[in-house]
């Protein structure tokens, strides 16, 4: 059996860390880059609807209202 002075064991016990820190770190980096994504798409939506309504000439930046047999209709046209 192998054994591993004190220093080796401090190395290894230190690249451990680090690594174990890094993967925390990227996944908490990862998951905030998706967050912050979603809001500029969200910001963004939001922001097209508010130019439409004022292209259709309304004042009131309400949600647009669609066809609901027209959305059923493209739900059900097979995708290309």
């Amino acid at each position: 059996m192998m054994i591993i002075n004190t220093s080796a064991r401090r190395i290894v016990r230190r690249l451990t860390l680090a690594v174990l820190t890094t993967l925390a770190v990227g996944c908490h980096t990862a998951e905030g880059v998706k967050q912050d994504t979603k809001n500029a798409l969200d910001a963004t939506g939001k922001g097209l609807q508010k130019a439409a309504a004022k292209i259709k000439g309304k004042d009131d930046a309400a949600p647009l209202k669609t066809d609901k047999k027209e959305d059923q209709r493209d739900a059900q046209a097979p995708s290309k």
